[in-house]
């Protein structure tokens, strides 16, 4: 039975409950309920003596407090139902001790009562101004106190009963707003069942946000339309009454509307979707339910009209998501399973999954997980279901076998996942076998630098490229240049240089960046100043993910020694060579002499036969020129 509801949308028995409690809230005498506590702030213990013996015998439970100070601290303590507060007292008069505690968010809910024998106008005005909610004039007549204290606390109970009310209220209002968004066949229950409440028929008719039609199923003309099936068609009521419904139809739609025509004269509902377009030429597919309804006395159809076009997109746009994860759990790589948070059972599994662990579809999903995970894992398994069940992501490795026997690495990502309506853990697995192959290789080839890093006879050194420190250095370096690991890893590598050289440090730093080798030579000295020649050989490197040189650094003194020896005998030999020849120009020189003597005599015996003469000294003539 659908309930009468006003035009505020309450229920006549919601108004009538709130209109009972308010009524008990005003009739009942705030004495009446046990344990109401009262503040009495005055210095004057006569006064306090008055006001507890006074309040005590009405039932009242009385506090007091002989200052301001302590007054504030009772009262947060305590909690009171109402403050006496007297205004002249040392320390912190009323109206400051009013003021606190109306600043104090525990306590500046509670009234605050002035008690003075000051009858001014401007203190009343102040301490109205301060909060206090009542103001009364020494001496005290416990009539008019009494009276005054069960108003103002009567009036805070009726506040309160007020709010509580309004509370419910408000949440018997958000209920009557969801019964708005009840099924078409409920709807038209509570119809028939308040078909005297014409007034509220016609709220909820206008207030529903999907269209709204009332057909005569003889004529199967509108009777009635409301403002959202207006809005459907952007046309007024009168204009829709004066058109048939099949006007408003597309024609291939008008056996259906034959269709609901009979159906609700044969009272039974009838649903159907059709498509049109809306008044700026869109496409839209309208949801229709209609009901029997009667309507002023006669038989006619209810029928509620949605527009579904977005909840079809929808629809649409979820069938294809579906598709995708489909075809994508079917097809990716890495093994997907969804696995039962409260069995641990797997739901599904996709074939690379399957032919990562040997085994076919069926097969897996009849095995228990655990039969396929080695035993060293099964705590970790229910450790991954405790984890996903509260929502939290869990990754893991773990060393698998196959059927067969081949062992295989896998890397194992879960996060909460829901498949249909049941919350489960969706698992991607990848074979890691090859990653954690090439890590263990890695790892040996770190191994095997390692120990060519500490044990090569050269030096060697790794160099941030940024800032050009050093980041290690093997024992051959530190020795090379006289210091312990841990000084050298301390020093500015241009502290071991010579300054003249400084210059071609930053010349290596940035052939290096530039994934360019460099090399040259290096006159150095060691901390007590043995001088030694290095010869330098960089290249770029990787070294912990940051770009390094990696420079050899060999001790070349003796080599250089070696070579300055053979220069200088090269040298002595140059100057050697030298004087022989010298020694042996000097002998050809005498010998082209002896042989000019020789034919300066020949040519003074011959000289009366210059043919005979030249005959027989032309061999010497031919010597001579070739000596020459």
């Amino acid at each position: 039975m659908t309930t009468m509801t006003d035009s505020a949308g309450f229920s006549q028995t919601t108004l009538s409950t709130m209109s009972r409690i308010i009524s008990s809230a005003e009739n009942a005498s705030p004495t009446e309920e046990p344990g109401i506590k009262i503040l009495v702030i005055d210095d004057t213990p006569a006064n306090l003596s008055i006001a507890v013996t006074f309040l005590e015998a009405e039932g009242f439970t009385v506090l007091v407090a002989k200052n301001g100070e302590s007054g504030i601290q009772r009262a947060r303590y305590a909690q009171p139902d109402l403050i006496l507060l007297d205004v002249l007292m040392p320390g912190l008069d009323g109206f400051e001790t009013c003021r606190q505690i109306k600043q104090d968010p525990l306590l500046n809910k509670i009234p605050v009562i002035f008690m003075a024998a000051l009858t001014g106008g401007e203190s009343k005005t102040k301490g109205f101004e301060v909060g206090a909610v009542d103001y009364i004039t020494k001496p005290i007549h416990h009539q008019e106190l009494l009276a005054r204290i069960e108003l103002h606390l009567k009036q805070g109970k009726l506040t309160r009963a007020l709010k509580t009310k309004n509370h419910q209220l408000l949440e018997a209002n958000r209920a009557l707003e969801q019964q708005l968004a009840m099924q078409t066949s409920q709807l038209t229950q509570a119809l028939q069942e308040s078909k005297e409440r014409e007034q509220q028929t016609n709220n909820i008719f206008e207030q529903v946000s999907d269209g709204l039609v009332v057909i005569d199923t003889d004529t199967g003309e509108l009777l009635t339309a409301n403002a959202a099936y207006c809005n459907m068609h952007n046309r007024s009521l009168e204009e829709l009454l004066n058109l048939h419904p099949r006007d408003l139809i597309p024609s291939n739609s008008h056996k259906q509307f034959e269709d609901l025509l009979q159906t609700i004269k044969a009272n039974q509902e009838f649903t159907c979707d059709i498509h049109d377009r809306h008044p700026d030429g869109t496409p839209r597919c309208l949801e229709i339910r209609a009901v029997p309804f009667y309507y002023h006395g006669k038989h006619s159809a209810l029928a509620l009209i949605r527009d579904i076009t977005d909840r079809q997109q929808m629809e649409t746009a979820i069938r294809n998501s579906a598709e995708q994860f489909r075809s994508i759990f079917e097809n990716v790589g890495d093994g997907l399973v969804v696995i039962d948070l409260d069995t641990g059972m797997l739901l599904t599994a996709n074939p690379a999954y399957c032919d990562m662990h040997g085994y076919s579809c069926e097969e897996i999903l009849k095995l228990d997980p655990l039969e396929i995970i080695p035993p060293a894992y099964h705590k970790k398994y229910q450790a991954f279901l405790e984890t996903v069940k509260a929502g939290q992501k869990f990754t893991c490795e773990a060393n698998c076998r196959k059927p067969d026997g081949t062992p295989f690495w896998i890397e194992i990502k879960s996060v909460p996942f829901m498949f249909g309506n049941q919350l489960t853990a969706l698992s991607v697995i990848r074979d890691v076998t090859e990653r954690k192959q090439m890590e263990s290789a890695m790892r040996e080839a770190e191994i095997q630098f390692r120990s060519i890093f500490e044990n090569v006879s050269d030096g060697l050194v790794i160099i941030d490229l940024e800032t050009g420190m050093l980041l290690t250095a093997n024992p051959a370096y530190c020795i090379m240049h006289g210091y312990r690991y841990d000084e050298i890893l301390r020093l500015h590598p241009l502290d071991l240089i010579p300054p003249q050289r400084h210059d071609k440090y930053q010349a290596f730093l940035n052939s290096v960046r530039a994934g360019q080798q460099f090399t040259c030579e290096a006159q150095c000295k060691k901390p007590d100043g043995t001088p030694f020649c290095i010869e330098i050989k960089s290249v770029p490197f990787q070294f912990d993910g940051r770009r390094t040189a990696l420079s050899v650094i060999r001790d070349v003194t003796l080599r250089k020694q070696m070579e300055q020896a053979i220069q200088e005998k090269n040298f002595r030999l140059e100057t050697a060579m030298a004087k022989l020849q010298q020694t042996q120009l000097h002998l050809v020189q005498s010998e082209k002499m002896s042989s000019l003597g020789q034919l300066v005599a020949g040519l003074a015996h011959e000289i009366n036969n210059p043919v005979s003469f030249i005959q027989g000294n032309l061999s010497y003539v031919q010597d001579y020129a070739s000596d020459l």
